[in-house]
């Protein structure tokens, strides 16, 4: 176990923080060099991937796509879209995702509740967005939906790490991408 809560946190914000700070410039660069096409002309396109809400602005952001056309995507976007995917799943609230850990140094054991009504939430997402999030559901499944108390369970977080735990729930939100490759 860690050994309070602001180890918890630092040790679980680490990597999504690290991913997303990553993904969104490699991203925006495969932004740059994926070509606007007919839809019926593309080959492998963000309609066949699945998007999020950020992934959607910053491509509105960077190209105008017209009605009847599509992203045919680069490499690099792919690369950067994958980044932003496996950041989201990181961060869902549950077991020994990051997510989790970021849960339960923010609400404690309240977590487990949120853990709980996040595996549901996988559970709906499989039945009626994508069958993929039931192949989450099992890996979080096996590696356990509690998480461990650390061993100072009443310690807090300070302002600062509170901010930015809930700037992370927040993110998640925008970027985590409902319909994976193409559901």
């Amino acid at each position: 176990p860690m050994k309070n809560r602001k180890v918890l946190f630092d040790i679980g914000i680490a990597g999504p923080l690290a991913g997303f700070v990553v993904a969104v410039p490699v991203l925006l660069v495969g932004i740059f060099l994926s070509s606007v096409v007919p839809a019926h002309l593309a080959g492998t396109s963000l309609d066949m991937l699945g998007s999020s809400v950020l992934i959607d602005w910053l491509v509105g952001f960077v190209k105008e796509i017209p009605t009847g056309y599509t992203l045919s995507i680069h490499p690099i976007f792919f690369a950067g879209w994958l980044g932003m995917y496996l950041t989201g799943i990181n961060l869902l609230p549950l077991g020994q995702l990051d997510g989790g850990h970021i849960s339960y140094a923010l609400f404690g054991r309240a977590a487990h509740t949120i853990a709980m009504m996040g595996f549901v939430g996988l559970i709906l997402a499989g039945i009626f967005l994508s069958p993929n999030w039931f192949l989450w559901a099992f890996i979080v499944f096996l590696g356990g939906l509690r998480h461990p108390a650390p061993l100072n369970d009443l310690s807090r977080l300070d302002w600062a790490r509170r901010l930015l735990g809930y700037a992370m729930i927040i993110l998640f939100f925008l970027i985590v991408i409902p319909v994976p490759f193409g559901g």
